[in-house]
C-alpha cells in the first residue's frame, strides 16, 4: 500500500463483502434458532451461500493482510521482526482462507 487513502477504501468494501455473508447467516441465525445441524448445512451449503461464502473468504483475505500491514509498521520498528511477523501472519491468513474456500467448494460437502 503506498496510500492510505487506499488502503482505508479497500478496508471499507472488504467489510461490505464480509457483511454480506454474515448478515444472511445472523438472519437463519435468528429465523430457525432450534434449527438442526441438516438445516445449517443445507443453508450453509446451498450455492448462494457457496458464492458468498467464496467472497466473504477472499475478502477477509484481504482485509485481514491490510490489518496486519497496519499494525506491524505502526507498532514494531525493528524491519527483521517486522518482516518476521507480516510474513507469518500472512501465512496464516492465506493458509485459512484456502482451507475455508476448499472446504465451502469440496466434493464432500459434509463430514457426516
Amino acid at each position: 500500500m503506498d496510500n492510505g487513502v487506499d488502503a482505508w477504501l479497500i478496508q471499507r468494501v472488504t467489510s461490505l463483502f464480509l457483511v454480506s455473508y454474515f448478515l444472511p447467516v445472523l438472519i437463519f441465525w435468528v429465523i430457525t434458532p432450534v434449527a438442526l445441524v441438516d438445516h445449517w448445512r443445507l443453508f450453509l451449503l446451498s450455492s448462494e451461500m457457496r458464492v458468498l461464502g467464496g467472497m466473504a473468504s477472499v475478502a477477509l483475505l484481504i482485509h485481514a493482510c491490510i490489518g496486519i500491514w497496519v499494525v506491524a509498521t505502526d507498532y514494531i520498528h525493528i524491519e527483521f521482526y517486522q518482516q518476521a511477523a507480516l510474513s507469518f501472519f500472512y501465512l496464516i491468513t492465506t493458509v485459512s482462507s484456502a482451507v475455508m474456500l476448499v472446504l465451502l467448494w469440496s466434493s464432500v460437502s459434509g463430514l457426516g
